[in-house]
Order: structure tokens, then sequence, then C-alpha cells
């Protein structure tokens, strides 16, 4: 039920919106590095990992204290993917609608009857902006605001294909 909401929501998309090359997130350019990052957010209690940055404590507009991931590629941003409260997300679509095209949503089966273990992406932008609702195996949803290069999956991929081809 949340996801047929959040279509009528983000249908308006479709009525009058434009479409702009998503180049970063805010005054982050893809292609920045780590330290660039991490000066751009100086207010984040920064955790990283091998590849990734967290900050646990982003804050977007009304939304304080969340979750976002920074994912980089050969020491490149790439993507964000901000984690959002339900109770926000409706404002969220409602601005991301007037300023960008929609280009991609769940089938109306897939809205009305979400399965566990599934992602459901609303696109914007040629997918380079995504709300991205999860569900877990209890049905437990998550819902992330995403920016992200275009060609990000492919990236990801040759590059777990490159780390383990001598390894099969």
């Amino acid at each position: 039920m949340k996801l047929l909401k959040a279509l009528a929501v983000l249908s308006l998309a479709t009525i009058s919106s434009h479409s702009f090359a998503v180049d970063g997130f805010q005054n982050v350019k893809f292609g920045a590095s780590k330290t660039e990052v991490r000066n751009a957010y100086q207010k984040c209690q920064w955790q990283k990992d091998e590849y990734d940055l967290f900050c646990p404590n982003f804050t977007l507009g009304a939304i304080k204290d969340t979750g976002a991931y920074f994912y980089f590629i050969d020491d490149k941003f790439e993507r964000i993917a901000i984690n959002i409260p339900n109770v926000n997300i409706d404002g969220i679509g409602q601005a991301l609608s007037e300023k960008y095209t929609l280009s991609s949503q769940p089938t109306q089966r897939e809205l009305a009857n979400p399965k566990p273990n599934n992602v459901y992406d609303f696109g914007f932008d040629k997918d380079t902006i995504l709300i991205r609702y999860t569900y877990d195996n209890d049905m437990t949803e998550e819902i992330f605001l995403i920016y992200t290069t275009p060609d990000f999956n492919n990236k990801l991929q040759t590059k777990d294909a490159q780390s383990v081809k001598d390894q099969l």
C-alpha cells in the first residue's frame, strides 16, 4: 500500500518536470576523492571500510541524523545512498517530481503486492536518481534516496570480476 501511495505522488512527475544531467550530489561531483567528500561534509562522524564511507549523522533538509553511504570505485565517488524515514518520503518524492522526469517505476502488480527480499525503484533522470524501497525477509521496509553515475553497476561488476578472475 505504501508503494501505491508513492506511485500517486510520483506520477505527478510526468505532468510537468525538467530533466537535468546529474553529475554529483549537492556540491560534490562524481569522481571526487574521499578527502573531497569528507571536506564537503565536515559535520559527519565518518566511519569507513576499505572502499566506502558512511555518515551516520547526515542531514538532508528536515531529516536529521540519518545514514548516508558514499560509494567509491577506484577511489572515485560514484554513488550516495541516503536512508529516508517513511514520514519524509512524500516530500522527497514531490521535490524530485518537480525537478526531474520520472524514467522508471515498478509495475502496478509489484506495487500492489511487494515481496520479501526485493527492491523496488522509482527512477528519475534516466535512473541516475532513485527512490529505492527495500524489503527484507520479514518485510521490514527501508527507503533510500540514491544519486548515482549512470554506469555504476557496470563499473562495479567489472571491478568484482577482475578481483576474482584469477581465483576461479
